[in-house]
């Protein structure tokens, strides 16, 4: 299950641009949106270097190279879109969590 933490610089979002963002990435990345979570917190404050959207992406370490690249690039357009941006303006970090390092519902993952 993709998780994203996003910082959204915009004060608020709408109901229906969340779920805009959900859709279109899962659509992307050929999943359900069941499978997929993201958090958002906006009003936020940033020093120094600033983006529209700073993003923290988890993926589960049973993705391959090539797949991890396409969810990252997707989220990043859907976000750009999402927020009429530029692709500069969305800062993407991506950590692998492997297999066993997950507990869900009181239960340790494994794939």
């Amino acid at each position: 299950m993709p998780i994203v933490n996003c910082f959204i610089k915009e004060k608020a979002l709408s109901p229906e641009k969340l779920e805009h963002i959900v859709n279109d990435w899962a659509e992307l990345i050929g999943v359900s949106t069941e499978d997929i979570c993201i958090n958002v917190l906006t009003n936020f404050v940033q020093h120094g270097q600033q983006y529209e959207a700073l993003a923290y992406l988890y993926l589960p370490s049973l993705w391959k190279e090539q797949a991890v690249e396409h969810i990252q690039k997707s989220l990043v357009e859907v976000l750009r879109r999402a927020l009429n941006t530029t692709a500069d303006q969305v800062m993407l970090l991506t950590s692998i969590i492997p297999s066993g390092h997950v507990v869900e519902k009181g239960k340790l993952v494994k794939w």
